[in-house]
C-alpha cells in the first residue's frame, strides 16, 4: 500500500499532527495535502527520521530481512505505532502471533533505510544519549529539568532545551521517563519505574540533598539496557530452557531494577521474581548471587546516587 492511500486512511487527529509537524498548508483539497506530505517525506528525510522513534533503523533491518514481518516485541511496539500514525503503514496484528505483519511503501522505506545506513554516526549518538538519560534516570529516580539539563551540560553532550524536549517526545517515547510537578510547579522528569507509587514520587520531588555527578561512561553502564543484561543471563541460566516462557527476562528484569532503585529488601525482590517466574529456584546460590551482584552496583537514589559496593550481602 502507498504512502497516498495510507494518508488517505489517517485518523482525523493524525493525519492534523502530521499537517502541524510538517507545516503543510491545510486550505487545500485533501489530494493536495496528502500529495504535499508525500513529497516533503521523500524529500527530507532527515526532517522525517527527526520524529521516528530510536528503535527505526531496527526496525527497517528486520523488516527488510523477514519481507514486511517483524517481531511482536515490546522495543518495536512504540516504532511500529509511529510508522503507522505518520501515515507510513498501515499494520496487521494476529493476537495469536508473535509477528506483525508491516506493508511499508518501499518508495520511502527504502530510501530512510539507506540514509540511516548512511549516517550510522547519528543513530551512534541517539544511541548514547537515550543510554545517558537511562541512566541518569537509574541514578537519582527523578530531578528537576532543570538539574537534568545541568548534568547533560556537565557531560558535554547538552543540546538546546527545545532539542532535548524532542528527542525524549520523539526518539524515546515514553518508556523510560514521567513528567512531574512539584507542589510549587516546578518541572521534574522521572523514571518510568515510580509512576504508579505516590511515596516514592514524593521522595523525589521533594529531595533536597547533594547528588553524585557520575561520568559519562558511568551514566550509560547504569542505562536499563546496560546495567541489567549479565545478571538475567545468570539467573536464566539456572532454568531449564524448556520452563523459560517468552517474558521471563523482562520480568526479571523488572524486579531487579525496581526494587534495587527503590532500595527494597534482597528478600522481596526474590520473592517477586519467583512470583512471576515460578521455574526460578528460590534456594540457588548463582540467583542470589546474582541479586545482590546487580544491588551492590546501582546507585542509591534516596543518597543522592551513590554506589555502595559493598550494600548487600549474600
Amino acid at each position: 500500500m502507498g504512502i497516498l492511500e495510507n494518508l488517505e486512511n489517517l485518523k482525523k487527529e493524525d493525519l492534523e499532527r502530521v499537517i502541524e509537524l510538517f507545516c503543510i498548508e491545510k486550505n487545500r483539497n485533501n489530494e493536495k495535502v496528502f500529495q504535499e506530505i508525500e513529497k516533503v517525506y521523500l524529500e527530507n528525510l532527515g526532517k522525517l527520521y527527526h520524529y521516528l522513534p530510536i528503535e527505526t533503523h531496527n526496525f527497517l533491518e528486520l523488516y527488510f530481512e523477514n519481507n514486511g514481518v517483524v517481531p511482536d516485541s515490546e522495543s518495536l511496539f512504540e516504532c511500529v505505532m509511529n510508522f503507522e500514525r505518520l501515515g507510513l503503514c498501515p499494520v496487521e496484528e494476529d493476537e495469536d502471533s508473535e509477528f506483525i505483519k508491516i506493508d511499508l511503501d518501499t518508495k520511502i522505506a527504502k530510501p530512510l533505510y539507506d540514509f540511516l545506513n548512511n549516517n550510522k554516526e547519528l543513530i551512534s549518538k541517539e544511541i548514547e544519549l537515550y543510554n545517558v538519560v537511562s541512566g541518569i534516570l537509574n541514578t537519582y529516580l527523578g530531578l528537576k529539568f532543570t538539574d537534568f539539563l545541568e548534568i547533560l551540560k556537565t557531560l558535554n553532550i547538552f543540546k538546546a532545551e527545545h532539542e532535548i524536549m524532542d528527542f525524549l517526545k520523539y526518539k524515546i517515547g515514553s518508556d523510560i521517563y514521567d513528567f512531574y510537578f512539584s507542589p510549587n510547579d516546578e518541572l521534574f522528569i522521572a523514571n518510568r519505574y515510580i509512576h504508579n507509587s505516590e511515596d516514592i514520587i514524593e521522595k523525589v520531588l521533594s529531595y533536597k540533598g547533594e547528588r553524585k555527578i557520575h561520568s559519562l561512561n558511568q551514566y550509560i553502564n547504569l542505562s536499563y539496557d546496560n546495567i541489567i543484561e549479565d545478571e538475567i543471563e545468570n539467573i536464566l541460566s539456572t532454568i531449564n530452557s524448556e520452563d523459560i516462557s517468552d517474558y521471563d527476562d523482562a520480568y526479571i528484569g523488572f524486579y531487579l531494577i525496581r526494587n534495587a532503585l527503590f532500595d527494597l529488601p534482597c528478600e522481596d525482590c526474590l520473592k517477586d521474581i519467583k512470583n512471576m517466574v515460578p521455574a526460578i529456584d528460590t534456594d540457588n546460590y548463582i540467583i542470589k548471587e546474582n541479586i545482590v551482584k546487580f544491588y551492590n552496583k546501582v546507585p542509591l537514589a534516596f543518597e543522592g546516587g551513590v554506589i555502595k559496593p559493598n550494600r548487600v550481602t549474600v
